[in-house]
C-alpha cells in the first residue's frame, strides 16, 4: 500500500500548520501556494511573484523542483530598460517633487537592491523616456507600500495618448504592468507617480519587453539585455528552439545559441566565474 506524504503532518508540527495556509495538508508533489506565512515570508505574495514572473503558474511540483535545471525549460527574455534597479540615478531616472533612497529594502529576489521612492510634494513623479520602439510593448515594475495611502499611478505614453493605470499598493511585493501599443518609432514614457505628499513605496526591477506579457525579469545596467532559451539536455522527441541574432547568457551555466549566418552558429556559455566564453561552429 502506497503512502502519500503530506506537508506538515509531523505530530510536533501541528501547531505550526496554520502558518502554512493551504500548504499545510497537501500532496507533496503538487503543492498549491496560497495564504499563510513561511519563515516570515507571506506565501500568497510568493505565489503572486512566482506567477507574475512567468516562472510557472503558481503550482510547485516537488519532483520537478528537485530534479534540477536539466528538467527545466526556461524561455528567453529581454529588458529594454537600462539601469533597471538604479532608480536614484539622476542621469537616467527623472524625479519631480520626489526623492529616491537606493538599496534601502530587501527586493523580491532576497537581495538588498530595492529603492525607496518618497513623494516630497503632491503628485511626485519618477519617470523614463524610452524612444524608437514600435508595436505592442509592456512595461513592468515591482512595487510595495512603505507608508501612506499606497495609491500609485502607472503611466505610459503611446503616441500622443497616455495609458493610465491607478493601482492600490499593499505591503507585499507585486509586479505591476503597463502595456502600450506604440506607433512606429515612437516613445514609451515609463512613469510611476505617487498622488499624496509624503507617501513612500519600495521599487525594484523595471522592465520593458516586446509583447503584452511581461517576460522573466532581467537586471540591466548600461545596456539592454537579452537572454536565450535554456532547455533540457535530454529530449527524446527532439527539441526546436528559436535562434536570435544576438543573445547573452545571464546566469552562471546558461548556454545560448546565436545564428550568425546560414552556415555559422555561435555557442556561448557563462561559467561559474561569471565569464562568458564562446565558440563558433561552421555548419555544413
Amino acid at each position: 500500500m502506497s503512502v502519500i506524504k503530506l506537508i506538515g503532518d509531523a505530530p510536533n508540527q501541528v501547531s505550526r500548520n496554520r502558518d502554512l495556509g493551504s500548504m499545510a495538508y497537501q500532496d507533496l508533489n503538487n503543492v498549491v501556494i496560497e495564504g499563510g506565512t513561511l519563515a516570515g515570508l507571506d506565501i500568497q505574495s510568493l505565489a503572486d511573484q512566482v506567477s507574475a514572473d512567468a516562472v510557472n503558474t503558481g503550482i510547485v511540483n516537488a519532483e520537478q523542483f528537485l530534479a534540477g535545471s536539466s528538467a527545466v525549460l526556461r524561455g528567453g527574455s529581454t529588458n529594454l530598460v537600462t539601469y533597471s534597479e538604479d532608480f536614484e540615478n539622476p542621469a537616467i531616472w527623472v524625479k519631480t517633487t520626489a526623492t529616491v533612497t537606493t538599496n534601502n529594502a530587501i527586493a523580491p529576489d532576497g537581495t538588498l537592491t530595492a529603492d525607496t521612492y518618497t513623494a516630497t510634494g503632491t503628485s511626485g513623479q519618477l519617470y523614463r523616456v524610452l524612444t524608437g520602439y514600435s508595436g505592442t510593448h509592456v512595461g513592468s515594475v515591482w512595487i510595495r507600500r512603505r507608508t501612506g495611502s499606497g495609491v500609485v499611478n502607472l503611466k505610459a505614453l503611446t503616441g500622443t495618448a497616455f495609458v493610465n493605470i491607478t493601482a492600490e499598493v499593499t505591503t507585499s511585493w507585486k509586479r505591476f504592468t503597463i502595456p502600450a501599443s506604440l506607433p512606429n518609432g515612437t516613445t514609451y514614457y515609463f512613469r510611476v507617480q505617487l498622488v499624496t505628499n509624503g507617501d513612500e513605496i519600495d521599487l525594484w526591477g523595471a522592465q520593458l519587453n516586446l509583447g503584452s506579457t511581461p517576460q522573466p525579469y532581467l537586471k540591466t545596467v548600461a545596456t539592454a539585455v537579452t537572454t536565450a532559451y535554456a532547455a533540457p539536455l535530454e529530449s527524446p522527441n527532439g527539441l526546436a528552439l528559436p535562434l536570435l541574432a544576438s543573445m547573452t547568457p545571464a546566469r552562471n551555466a546558461d548556454m545560448t545559441f546565436e545564428l550568425a549566418s546560414n552556415t555559422s552558429l555561435v555557442v556561448k556559455v557563462k561559467g561559474s566565474d561569471g565569464t562568458v566564453r564562446s565558440a563558433t561552429l561552421t555548419l555544413a
